[in-house]
């Protein structure tokens, strides 16, 4: 319970989706995609309609999303920087709070310092899979990823054979 309001504290779900337009799903507009659990998750929470990227890079952007700070601000001008650690970030001011605070796919902002210190839980995956695989379905999804075929064109052409689940 919040002590201000007598109400219970509310759980938070942020999906950060990599070089996805808003226009290549359903909830705005495109009925050649089937979303239906981001629709489902959509009526039962917030579904923002207007939101601008601070820079076109996913770093920055993120940086922003996550401290409040516009690049300059919180120094992540490319990908290959890492978020300091004396800047407040959103998930730590959630976990000093007592939020119980978990990261499941890329992380490319936090050190791995910060990323033991930040969060409770994290599968961490990127673009060569797993960082730590601790199953044989990650570890077989780690040689798929890796395959050189994989990476001849700019785009992959082949569909991962593995679930989402």
């Amino acid at each position: 319970m919040n002590g201000f309001t007598n109400m219970p504290i509310p759980n938070f779900l942020f999906i950060l989706t990599d070089e996805q337009k808003a226009t290549a799903m359903p909830l705005y507009g495109n009925m050649d995609a089937s979303t239906p659990n981001l629709a489902r998750m959509a009526s039962e929470g917030i579904l923002i309609n207007e939101a601008l990227a601070t820079c076109p890079i996913c770093v920055p952007s993120r940086g922003t999303f996550l401290t409040g700070h516009y690049p300059d601000g919180h120094g992540l001008w490319f990908n290959d920087r890492r978020l300091d650690p004396t800047i407040p970030d959103l998930f730590t001011i959630l976990r000093e709070n007592g939020y119980r605070v978990g990261l499941f796919g890329k992380n490319h902002i936090y050190t791995d310092e910060m990323l033991d210190n930040v969060f409770h839980e994290r599968v961490e995956a990127s673009h060569g899979g797993y960082k730590h695989p601790k199953t044989d379905v990650q570890l077989a999804f780690n040689n798929w990823v890796k395959r050189p075929d994989l990476a001849m064109g700019p785009w992959s052409a082949e569909a991962s054979p593995f679930s989402p689940t």
